[in-house]
Parts: structure tokens; C-alpha cells; sequence
């Protein structure tokens, strides 16, 4: 709990003012993936993998949104690969597969 006031110096003295009784301040943290979590998997081609994204926010994300990222491209994952645990945790059902791509 924090309290606040104002302290000011003029020509005729100085001055406290108290902004109230204490408070409760509650900082506000964006929703990212917590660090401490497994971020690089080895996966066979067919094989599927299970991807863990647990969040530390405040106030809770309304909702998970998973991408695909390489070199080449990036791309939206469908929201029937990944199911939502509670609001602060997702998993992604991801599984490799050999794509086969015309380069001409």
C-alpha cells in the first residue's frame, strides 16, 4: 500500500499536502510467455509435439493466439490446434510435416 504526498516550497513557506488515505496500486504487466519455460523442442516429422505458453500478466489475457515463425514465412496457427487451460495458461498441438514446394 503506498501513500502520496506533495511537498512545495514557495515565498510564503512551505506546504504538505496529503492526496487521501493510502492506496492500492496494482501495476499492469503485458502478456508474454514466462521466461522460465521450454522454448526450443526436438520434433520428428509426424510427430506431434505439445507446446506449453504460461503467462505472467495482470490482468489476465482475454485470449491466446499462437504463430508459426521460420525463415521463410509466418502464419497464424488455427484456434483448433490449441486449446486455452485457464486464462493464464495455452497449449499448442503442433505436429511437422514435409511440405513439398515449388522454388522456380
Amino acid at each position: 500500500m503506498l501513500s502520496f504526498f506533495s511537498h512545495a516550497t514557495t515565498d510564503f513557506g512551505q506546504f504538505f499536502i496529503d492526496f487521501g488515505s493510502p492506496f492500492l496500486y496494482t501495476l499492469e504487466d503485458k502478456p508474454i510467455c514466462r521466461p522460465d519455460q521450454k522454448r526450443i523442442y526436438g520434433v520428428a516429422r509426424n510427430e506431434p509435439a505439445e507446446i506449453l505458453c504460461e503467462v505472467d500478466a495482470y490482468p489476465a489475457p482475454e485470449t491466446f493466439k499462437w504463430s508459426f515463425n521460420n525463415t521463410a514465412e509466418t502464419f497464424d496457427m488455427p484456434q483448433s490446434g490449441y486449446r486455452v487451460h485457464s486464462a493464464q495458461a495455452s497449449t499448442l498441438t503442433y505436429t511437422p510435416v514435409k511440405t513439398t514446394r515449388n522454388h522456380d
